[in-house]
């Protein structure tokens, strides 16, 4: 029946449009008085009762009623049908590249185990005609209204309807603490409030699979060495005689072969990790550029000014005072400390030493002397080679 009730509230599902007039299902809620006008009050009797909504996403066994709870995952309307796919073969290479086994991996896991965690898909060029927009279009053809897409509003504000979906794409986000929060959070979450707007907020377990596209290919996201949600694909603009100008009815055609495809295709990586891929899989140099640049100043330019020490001598010593006035107190102790220790993995000796000191500082020129200093050395130097001199007023030195 087209019409039910869930709960106190009545809905009908019905056959909407898109801009193009094709058909799609759709579920509007309609007011009891409004029924009754159309049918009469006796055809309220009619209409099947369920508790609640539920979400429940399955692609090769879908169920619409569980229990008594009415299924609000949309079913793929498609069926798989064996056969080519050439214009979806051209979009795999291009946004996945040499990693285009792993791409159809990425679906196939998507079309199978939707419940499943995969890292936030993000998609990079500087250029236009790349292939990105594409991409997140062809998912939508093939997921139908399971896949949405949302703006940095949507991000920012108090209402979270994007995290029901399988796929929730993105299109340039802007670098912030409270972005990137959410980004993260939910990338990995068990469990979420999902509140929208005039319902009243329930407890969700979210499986929605992020993508980002950006024309900023360094500074959309930050991301340090151990952070493994992303996967950064960097794609080129289409060369000369590469654009088709049915590409995207193309990919519509195709949508039942790929299924088929997805459905019988044998995943090639076994599950190695919570989002599936081992972080070694999906490493690319475009993520190496996004965590470069998502080092903190403070990072960047104690790199420079050890680099530089170390260009004139095999290894030095220096206290967090010494990097202060070599930073030109631009930072404070505990600022560059809490970077020695995560970002250098340095830290202070266990002892009091006497030690050179460090050019560029107060101390340069003052000869030895004595203090807990960190270590820094060149790779070819071995910790033997270090000559450090026991401090004469340490009460544990035997002389």
């Amino acid at each position: 029946m087209q019409y039910r009730r869930v709960g106190d509230k009545y809905e009908k599902t019905i056959t909407n449009y898109d801009i193009e007039g094709r058909p799609y299902e759709d579920i509007i809620t309609l007011s009891k008085e409004s029924i009754v006008d159309t049918h009469g009050k006796d055809f309220l009797h009619r209409i099947p009762l369920y508790d609640a909504h539920c979400i429940v996403p399955s692609h090769t066994d879908f169920k619409q009623v569980v229990g008594r709870c009415w299924n609000l995952y949309r079913p793929i309307e498609q069926r798989p049908i064996q056969g080519e796919h050439r214009a979806w073969d051209a979009l795999m290479q291009r946004v996945f590249g040499s990693q285009e086994a792993l791409g159809w991996d990425y679906l196939t896991i998507m079309y199978r185990y939707p419940t499943h965690t995969l890292p936030v898909l993000c998609l990079v060029s500087k250029a236009n005609h790349t292939g990105k927009s594409t991409f997140g279009n062809a998912l939508s053809y093939l997921f139908g209204l399971n896949v949405g897409f949302f703006t940095q509003d949507d991000l920012t504000s108090t209402f979270n309807q994007w995290i029901k979906h399988l796929v929730a794409v993105f299109e340039e986000i802007s670098e912030t603490k409270h972005t990137l929060n959410k980004i993260k959070a939910m990338a990995t979450a068990k469990m979420a409030t999902l509140n929208e707007k005039h319902l009243r907020q329930v407890k969700f377990q979210p499986f929605v699979k992020l993508i980002i596209l950006s024309n900023n290919d360094s500074t959309f996201i930050k991301a340090n060495r151990e952070d493994i949600r992303y996967w950064v694909r960097q794609l080129t603009p289409l060369g000369d005689g590469e654009y088709d100008k049915d590409f995207d009815a193309k990919l519509r055609e195709e949508v039942p072969a790929v299924l088929c495809t997805l459905a019988h295709r044998e995943i090639t990586t076994p599950k190695q990790s919570r989002m599936w891929f081992a972080p070694s899989l999906i490493a690319t140099q475009a993520l190496d550029v996004v965590r470069n640049e998502s080092r903190a100043d403070v990072v960047k330019d104690l790199e420079i000014v050890i680099d530089e020490l170390l260009a004139e001598e095999p290894y030095f010593h220096a206290t967090i005072g010494d990097f202060v006035e070599l930073l030109k107190k631009q930072y404070p102790q505990n600022v560059i400390k809490k970077a020695l220790n995560e970002e250098f993995g340095a830290y202070p000796t266990p002892k009091s030493i006497r030690f050179k000191s460090v050019r560029g500082t107060t101390q340069f020129g003052k000869g030895s002397r004595t203090g807990t200093p960190y270590l820094f050395k060149r790779k070819d130097v071995n910790e033997e080679d270090v000559k450090e001199e026991p401090d004469p007023y340490d009460a544990s030195v035997p002389f």
